[in-house]
């Protein structure tokens, strides 16, 4: 996310109906939701209790990117991009740390 906030970009229509971007995301989720099937199973934890807790923060979250998302002009998202990309290299670098104590 950081190189490609710095990269110049094309303008380039992004179509998140077209059929490989859809079959991409749809194997990307499907690939988490085993993962986390799998880890459920393991750890005995009950499924439609975490299913509605999932479900619920979920449904919250997307909706305050909706309401943010409205609210925040995106002409240059680049620093979105940057933010974004530092968020994820902290929450690596937690579970990094997390797994070698």
């Amino acid at each position: 996310m950081l190189r490609e906030a710095f990269k110049i970009k094309e303008k380039k229509d992004f179509n998140p109906l077209h059929s490989l971007t859809l079959l991409t995301m749809a194997i990307a989720t499907s690939i988490d939701a085993l993962a986390v099937g799998f880890t459920f199973s393991i750890i005995n934890i009950p499924i439609l209790y975490s299913a509605l807790i999932i479900g619920f923060v979920t449904y919250f979250a997307s909706m305050l990117g909706i309401f943010i998302g409205k609210k925040i002009s995106f002409k240059n998202s680049s620093w979105i991009e940057v933010i974004g990309g530092i968020i994820l290299i902290i929450i690596g670098t937690k579970i990094l740390i997390e797994h070698l104590n």
